[in-house]
């Protein structure tokens, strides 16, 4: 097994915070269409609110990974006639909810814990609680925060916060 906390330490997207202000509005498209020809074969659709644009202020390319693995973690676990909803929500504290959600796609609560332990080690059990745990890191480095709703038999929504571009 490899330490999975090492190694991203090693190989991360842009582990230098280059904070900038950017459009977010092309990550989200762009990465609902990489999904889209998956999404199409489960019988999933795909739906991007996001369409004006959504200015924010964080380093680029680990928004796009946090956006890109998210989808992808929510399309694991859809079925046929699912959605997968991406929005936003502005927040009065200077910050932009980006939420995404997918009907009947119900993650093991013990994927959603985010677990900060250091030195978390890959496994088949518990490699999605190491992308999450990434994820996360991601977020915070970033300035925002991650909430996750998993209500029984309702669904999943993953939201996170960025801060609005100055």
């Amino acid at each position: 097994m490899i330490n999975f906390r090492d190694w991203t330490k090693r190989s991360r997207i842009g582990d230098k915070q280059e904070v900038v202000n950017f459009n977010l509005t092309p990550i989200t498209n762009e990465m609902a269409e990489l999904y889209h020809p998956i999404a199409r074969q489960k019988g999933v659709k795909i739906i991007n609110y996001i369409t004006d644009p959504l200015m924010v202020r964080a380093n680029k390319n680990q928004v796009r990974m946090i956006v890109r693995s998210l989808i992808g973690e929510v399309l694991q676990h859809t079925q046929s006639r699912d959605k997968i909803y991406i929005g936003y929500e502005q927040s009065p504290s200077k910050s932009i909810w980006i939420k995404i959600t997918a009907t009947g796609a119900n993650m093991m609560s013990s994927m959603l814990e985010l677990s900060s332990q250091a030195g978390l080690l890959v496994s088949s059990e518990n490699a999605q609680k190491g992308q999450l745990a990434l994820i996360r890191d991601y977020v915070e480095k970033n300035g925002g925060s991650i909430a996750i709703n998993n209500p029984l038999g309702a669904g999943t929504a993953f939201r996170f916060s960025l801060p609005v571009a100055y």
